[in-house]
């Protein structure tokens, strides 16, 4: 992938149904005029799993699972699908988003080992539903989740870091960790396996900027289990919400 030419994302698809579905990227090396500018720092690549049959609401890409290389030269993003899921076509994306020390101009390439990987023996099924799709700055909605893997594990969900988590008013809680631009909700009880397990919690639209800035669409989940120190994302798990950017308190 370049900078500056626009060539900063690789994509392909692939067919999957029930079980767990890996995609892997391994940064190699640099090439390029201005390759030096780097000084070897790795870049940040952004991979996403997309589900291609199933958008969301106008068109949206439906994030089935997402993960960068910040920091690191690889990453992995694992999208596992229920018991009783039928093929389907899933869009692999890796998108370049920043190169250390290169600007717009520059003559960089940076080159990666992008692989792919099923495991049919470990699926997971859920659902995730809440108060609506549009909200005022400062509403608050609650979501309500459901985990079903086929083996037990911790779980967590994804909110927008413009979204705050109202911990105290919400019991199924363990606590908050934010990275890569993620703020992350770690649930207090392991999901058990071969069963329906229920999580909610309140989250509260943002209100802290102006109404232009709140204003906006925000990307809830996907729901992610961890099974063998590696975690997976639960396809069906991810929303986009609406704030338009006012509150309506007075």
């Amino acid at each position: 992938m370049n900078l500056p030419e626009d060539s900063r994302a690789v994509a392909g698809y692939v067919t999957a149904g029930s079980g767990t579905f890996t995609a892997t990227i391994d940064f190699d090396h640099y090439s390029g005029g201005n390759k030096g500018q780097t000084n070897g720092q790795p870049p940040q690549i952004d991979l996403f799993i997309y589900d291609a049959e199933t958008p969301a609401p106008h068109g949206d890409p439906n994030v089935v699972a997402r993960s960068t290389t910040l920091n690191s030269g690889t990453t992995t993003a694992s999208a596992s699908f229920g018991r009783n899921a039928e093929d389907s076509v899933y869009y692999v994306v890796a998108k370049l988003t920043n190169v250390p020390g290169a600007v717009n101009g520059d003559d960089v390439q940076a080159h990666f080992d992008l692989s792919v990987s099923f495991d049919s023996g470990v699926f997971v099924s859920g659902t995730r539903s809440d108060d609506g799709s549009v909200f005022t700055a400062g509403q608050t909605d609650e979501m309500s989740l459901t985990v079903n893997p086929s083996e037990s594990g911790l779980v967590r969900d994804a909110v927008p870091t413009e979204w705050d988590v109202l911990t105290d008013a919400s019991d199924d809680i363990d606590r908050i960790e934010q990275t890569n631009g993620v703020k992350y909700v770690y649930f207090t009880k392991t999901a058990a396996a071969d069963m329906k397990n229920e999580y909610t919690y309140l989250v509260e639209a943002p209100e802290k900027g102006s109404a232009v800035s709140d204003t906006g669409q925000y990307t809830f989940g996907p729901v992610e289990l961890q099974i063998n120190d590696e975690w997976i994302a639960v396809n069906g798990t991810s929303e986009n919400n609406t704030v338009v950017g006012l509150s309506t308190d007075l």
